[in-house]
């Protein structure tokens, strides 16, 4: 028990001699370097700041490509591949296609003109079996 409070003890020493040294007057004196701060200098991450609000004051000029996505969807898309010919003419299929099923979807169908015509015919007759009764003054 003696020897490992003894192996603590003088490791605890040479630990506390290697982080701090005597001087000469018996004191003990810190070993790290003296650094020196100026108020000029700044930090990387001030730097960095500092550029990434730089750049977010840039004004961006959109290009030509910008403005003719922008207000001619598709457009930049035929000038870029002109030899796109079968790409364009399934586009102009399925349009007219959709087209022409939104066209039957609205149509009134056999059965929908049969069902108004036999509401209309009721409405019509109970309007004119109303007029028939006679009021209960």
């Amino acid at each position: 028990m003696f020897a490992l409070i003894l192996a603590f003890t003088i490791a605890a020493d040479t630990l506390r001699t290697d982080t701090a040294r005597l001087d000469t007057t018996g004191l003990r004196a810190d070993t790290l370097r003296q650094v020196e701060v100026r108020a000029d200098t700044s930090l990387a991450v001030e730097k960095a700041i500092q550029q990434s609000l730089e750049r977010q004051r840039v004004i961006r000029i959109p290009t030509l490509g910008d403005i003719l996505d922008k207000y001619l969807p598709g457009l930049q898309d035929r000038i870029t591949h002109p030899f796109a010919i079968k790409e364009r003419k399934r586009e102009r299929k399925h349009k007219r296609d959709k087209k022409w099923l939104q066209e039957f979807d609205r149509r009134i169908t056999f059965n929908e003109l049969l069902d108004a015509a036999v509401k209309q015919q009721q409405l019509e007759d109970e309007a004119a079996r109303r007029k028939t009764e006679i009021p209960n003054d």
